[in-house]
């Protein structure tokens, strides 16, 4: 089975999530599987950046590699789970804090009770949104709210390339 763990990855930082998903690509490897690390550089800073750290995950397509296809997809943390794929699975390590921090934002704070379950979705993609009220309605526990919150507009990932030159060596 070829399997992609998906890892979102600060440059120059190495911590417990690193060398965790560094051994479970090994552990998959010595099971007989054929498992790559898909890491994504990310900059969480300022807040503003997490939104299109989550576009970035977001719009990856890894279906596929190199014409064969990748059976499945493990996300370890935020904001790799994002990642669309038919059989992801989601073993969340590590939550990043920024992300939640967000919630203690004056804009927000008064609109989410305490101790609720906070769900994002993205307008426009149900697929996502599906899956999103389905991990919240399984995580709640008893009595506990969920607040979805509503991401109305992601700007698209760029490149940051501008100007390009191609010419024929020779």
């Amino acid at each position: 089975m070829r399997i992609a763990v998906c890892h979102a990855q600060t440059p120059f930082v190495r911590g417990g999530a690193e060398t965790h998903t560094e051994s479970l690509v090994r552990a998959l490897r010595a099971a007989g599987h054929d498992a790559e690390m898909v890491t994504v550089a990310g900059k969480w800073y300022p807040a503003a950046e997490l939104l299109h750290q989550m576009a970035v995950w977001r719009s990856l397509d890894i279906a596929e590699s190199n014409g064969l296809p990748i059976d499945a997809v493990v996300a370890l943390k935020f904001p790799a789970y994002l990642v669309p794929h038919e059989r992801k699975i989601v073993w969340l390590i590590h939550q990043h804090r920024s992300a939640y921090e967000l919630w203690e934002h004056p804009e927000f704070a008064d609109s989410i009770p305490n101790h609720a379950l906070v769900a994002l979705l993205l307008e426009g993609d149900e697929e996502f949104n599906e899956w999103s009220r389905q991990g919240a309605r399984t995580q709640a526990e008893a009595g506990q709210p969920i607040v979805y919150v509503k991401i109305k507009q992601l700007e698209p990932a760029r490149s940051r390339i501008r100007g390009v030159e191609i010419s024929l060596g020779g």
